[in-house]
């Protein structure tokens, strides 16, 4: 018998009241990339986003932030 998978996909690339709440005003999960730091050699953090960051919220998805 195959298992059913799921996945629950909340990405936070957008301002959310939620996170407001919890981290302040203005966080979202770009800012945990942007703050990405090397833990090895070779290691290359921080990277920007090849299409920049972006906010997939409203009806403009994907507008860069």
């Amino acid at each position: 018998m195959r298992p059913t998978v799921l996945a629950y996909y909340f990405p936070v690339w957008h301002r959310d009241p939620r996170n407001v709440a919890w981290f302040g005003d203005g966080w979202t999960e770009w800012e945990l990339l942007k703050a990405a730091r090397p833990r090895f050699e070779s290691h290359r953090q921080p990277q920007v986003p090849m299409l920049g960051y972006r906010d997939e919220s409203g009806i403009s998805r994907g507008r860069t932030i």
